[in-house]
């Protein structure tokens, strides 16, 4: 019988991938998602199901209700905790908006976890890079982040909001799993881009990937990595034996605008994109522990930008300028 991995907010951006990724080794995946009954939500979902080994059973899952990922977790093996919310821009209620569902999210869900240590092996968690990122005071060596050194420790309610809910419900959930002893590994990733399965632009890496697409712009020096990767390391750290801690998933070195354009033009020679300055970034991160102990290197820059438009464009999200 299949193992089951449980995958939380699965049709999400990120979620979605890890599904994938399962279903691709053939893991029964109890996919959690806001309501079952709004299929136009799930049927990219169902058609990963129908194209691969795996199989999937929905469950409805909210954050903010005790329990309610008691049913899906029942028998799993692993569970990954995807479902956080991510919007830029002003927000009038960051506490709500942001903090709460992240924070209570995080204990709901391991809480179903820790009825069920009978058959759950690992959790992994999707933090994000912004748990470690200080602005103002850089890494703790002063050059490069480490992912098991380095907690953002600026960011505040009012400044950083959505920083400040990813440190707390990470924070939340190591606290957790200690007194509970569940075994927790956490993944941060920086921004995301990559090819998107679902038809769904409203989260951030779609809306940036239809920007560069229509020749608007890019994210100018952005720490980035392929969403296909992420997935591939939310899956091997729950497998790996030797997977521990936190894993900062991210490239060493900042992504430019003018890095950007020119991979999107070398692709697509026939479109018109937007023009951009900028040289090599320095190096920021160091990811050696992907390698050494998930046992992959990130995929380029070069490849997983253009996907990103081309998927975003071959689901007709996007339509690009033509020279």
């Amino acid at each position: 019988m299949a193992s089951i991995a449980v995958v939380t907010g699965a049709s999400g951006y990120v979620a979605s991938q890890v599904v994938r990724e399962l279903l691709e080794i053939g893991y029964h995946v109890h996919a959690t998602v806001r309501s079952t009954s709004d299929l136009s939500k799930v049927s990219h979902l169902q058609k990963l199901e129908d194209a691969l080994p795996g199989k999937i059973t929905f469950f409805e899952g909210d954050l903010l209700k005790p329990g309610s990922f008691d049913e899906a977790v029942k028998g799993a093996k692993y569970v990954f905790h995807c479902a956080s919310p991510f919007i830029r821009g002003d927000i009038d209620d960051p506490q709500a908006v942001f903090v709460t569902p992240a924070v209570e999210g995080t204990k709901n869900i391991l809480s179903s976890v820790s009825k069920n240590k009978n058959t759950v092996k690992r959790v992994v968690l999707t933090s994000s890079f912004a748990a470690q990122l200080k602005g103002k005071k850089g890494p703790a060596n002063g050059k490069i982040y480490d992912a098991d050194v380095d907690w953002n420790d600026e960011a505040t309610l009012t400044e950083g909001s959505y920083m400040f809910s990813k440190v707390q419900a990470e924070e939340t959930a190591w606290d957790y799993v200690k007194q509970h002893n569940i075994d927790l590994v956490v993944i941060n990733p920086s921004f995301v881009f990559g090819p998107t399965i679902s038809k769904r632009i409203d989260g951030e890496s779609a809306k940036a990937m239809v920007a560069a697409a229509r020749g608007e712009g890019y994210l100018p020096l952005f720490a980035m990595v392929d969403v296909r990767d992420i997935a591939r390391a939310h899956v091997r750290a729950a497998e790996r034996p030797q997977a521990k801690g936190r894993y900062l998933c991210t490239h060493q070195k900042k992504i430019t605008g003018k890095q950007m354009q020119k991979a999107l033009e070398e692709r697509f020679p026939e479109y018109s994109f937007k023009e951009m300055e900028g040289g090599e970034s320095p190096q920021y991160a160091d990811n050696v522990k992907i390698e050494r102990d998930l046992g992959f290197q990130l995929t380029p820059p070069e490849i997983f930008i253009p996907d990103g438009v081309q998927s975003v464009i071959a689901l007709g999200l996007a339509t690009p300028k033509t020279k």
